[in-house]
């Protein structure tokens, strides 16, 4: 049997006149909510550098069109 958690959301969007695909990140209720804020934008943050260093290389990876750290997505 397998379990799954889901740690974000997924949707189709629109971002100046492209398709593209939001992500958001939603905050954990078992955390303190200083602590979840925190723990999200520093996982945020770091997913988007790491993201822009690795196309820079070379690697197929999404486009980055927006973070927006007060949505979370």
């Amino acid at each position: 049997m397998s379990t799954s958690i889901v740690l974000q959301r997924v949707f189709e969007s629109t971002f100046v006149d492209r398709m593209s695909i939001v992500k958001e990140r939603f905050s954990k209720k078992y955390r303190h909510p200083s602590l979840d804020s925190k723990l999200t934008l520093k996982r945020l943050n770091a997913e988007a550098r790491c993201m822009t260093k690795a196309r820079k290389l070379g690697v197929s990876t999404p486009v980055l069109y927006d973070v927006d750290p007060i949505l979370n997505t």
